[in-house]
Formats: C-alpha cells, structure tokens, sequence
C-alpha cells in the first residue's frame, strides 16, 4: 500500500476472485478502515455487475441499470418454465390440467425480446433433469430463478414457489398476473419500487445519489442496490468516498467473478480502452482459495490466454 500511495500516477486495481471470497471485505478495509463502503459478504454470482470505487469528498454512489428487456427475459423464462412443468404433468397424467388455457396464450413478456433470446430462453425452460442418481444436473436456469428471488424478496434462497415469483415479475413488468399468487405486503413495496424504476430509467439507465443530511438512508439505499433486491437489475456501480488511499489516486475495480478475467483482457486489446487505462499502471489482484480445485488455478480451464497480461509491468498476483 506504501508503494501505491507513492505512485504519481492514478493506478488502477483490480480485485477478481469467485463470488463470496472476500473481496468487498478487503476493499472495504483497504479504502475505509473501520466503516464500510459496500456491503460484504455477497449475493453469489447472480450478475455481471461490476463495481468502481474511488475519491469522492462525500458518500455517493452512482448505478447504470442493464436494458428494461433484461427483466422482461428473467419472467418470460420463468413462465416459460412453469407452463413447460404444466405441460409435463398435463402428458403424465393423461388428462386436462387446470388453467390450461393460459399454456398456449401469446405471452406478452416475450414482446420485447429478439428471436434469438427468445429460443435460447424456450431451450433453457425446457430443462429435463437427468433421471440416473449419480447423474451431474446443471440448471441453465438456476441463475434466473435466484435472480428473480433476489428481486421479489430479496433472499435469492428464498422459497417461494415459481408461479409467485412468475405473478411478482408480471407485476413489476406492469401486466396482470396469470397464476392466482397473493403476493406479501413486503414484497409488493419491492415490486412498485422496481415498478417506478423502470418508469424512470425509460430514457435514462443511470441513478445517482449523495449522502447528505441521511447518512442512514443513503446507506441502505447502497445496499439495496449494491447487494440488496435492486442487484440484478444493475450493470454497473460507481461508489465515491472520501478515503486517504482513494485520495493518493487510486481507482479501484471489483468484479464478482474470476471468469470476468476473460473480459479484462478483451478490453486490454482494445486500442481505446487500453488508451485511456493505462495499462501500464494498472495493478492486478487475483484472490484464491485455501483449497481451490485443481481448475481454478488453471487458465486453460476457464479459456484465458494469461500472454496478454505481459502488456501489465506492474501487477500484484496473489496466487492460489
């Protein structure tokens, strides 16, 4: 840290490591000692988010939200999902299904998406888990049904079922529900928040706020968005706080997961973006395990071709 501070120019770290590892914890410690800039601890790795942390003379936190569609894909895979367990159960049982009008009805939510997200959300809703008991099953949409947890009551291991997380989503995308849910008082002010949201975020994806007078608010604000039900609906946080070590120039980046390493280095190849880091000072820290399998460690195992970080001089790597 000595040696950071002593850079004369702005220097760019960069925390990557899998999800719940510890890299909010360190932050936190480096940037603000006893307080604490951003919820630690983690919500697994339910997005692509990535957080910027750097000097700011007051608290502030500035968000840029993913596409209004990204939402309309979590709900119209999870309906889809539900009308393909109806349609299963229907054929088991040989006989009409209750509400089986609603199976073959257009579904609105599916309006906004292109063909392509269309089918690769029909091809994941359709998901037959393996019927062999030492058989691995990986749900391709285990991810969005943690999402839309997270969204509705922000507990992505909460157990609501699927058709009332299909209704709340229904709800926060302004159509009527289908699946005769009563939704929690809790959640609903969840749904109307997320509601005035996508109302607002229309033209403009962006949200920014100060701390100010409410250091309280502000806080829980953060948190909803940072690691709280708002986190899946964000692409990108900003946070602004007045810490010593952020003041000497450093710019701190903290991704959620080692995977995104493949994006690191896809924007070190881009002539502008590499312009404007500097590559050349930017620091790398790559958290491990204390037991890590063997492919964590492994680049080939995640695809990345680690040559291209030659182009970094100056780098911190802490092994595995």
């Amino acid at each position: 840290m000595k040696r950071l501070l002593t850079e004369s120019d702005k220097v760019t770290v960069c925390f990557l490591g899998n999800s719940g590892i510890g890299k909010s914890t360190l932050l936190n410690a480096l940037a603000a000692g006893a307080n604490q800039i951003l919820p630690a601890g983690g919500i697994g790795p339910l997005t692509a988010q990535a957080t910027e942390v750097h000097y700011s003379p007051s608290p502030s936190f500035h968000v840029t939200y993913h596409p209004r569609n990204h939402l309309w894909k979590v709900a119209f895979g999870l309906e889809s999902r539900l009308n393909h367990q109806q349609k299963s159960a229907k054929k088991a049982l040989d006989t009409k299904a209750d509400g089986n009008e609603r199976l073959d009805q257009e579904n609105e939510l599916q309006m906004v998406l292109d063909e392509d997200t269309k089918q690769e959300v029909l091809a994941a809703a359709q998901h037959v888990a393996p019927t062999e008991n030492d058989a691995p099953n990986h749900d391709p949409m285990e991810a969005e049904i943690k999402q839309a947890k997270q969204i509705i009551t922000g507990n992505q291991f909460s157990n609501k079922p699927l058709h009332y997380l299909v209704d709340a989503l229904r709800l926060a995308c302004d159509y009527k529900p289908r699946w005769h849910s009563s939704i929690d008082d809790e959640d609903m002010k969840r749904i109307e928040r997320i509601k005035k949201l996508l109302k607002d975020t229309k033209e403009n994806r962006t949200y920014t706020r100060n701390q100010e007078n409410d250091p309280r608010a502000f806080l829980e604000d953060m948190k909803d968005h940072a690691a709280g039900f708002l986190s899946p609906l964000i692409n990108r946080i900003e946070v602004g706080w007045p810490s010593k070590v952020l003041e000497s120039g450093s710019f701190l980046l903290i991704y959620l997961a080692l995977e995104l390493l493949k994006i690191l280095i896809v924007m070190l190849q881009n002539t502008m973006f590499a312009k404007r880091l500097e590559p050349s000072s930017l620091w790398l820290i790559v958290q491990g395990r204390p037991n890590p399998p063997s492919s964590f460690c492994d680049p080939a195992a995640i695809g990345i071709d680690l040559s291209v970080l030659l182009t970094i001089q100056k780098a911190i790597l802490v092994p595995c």
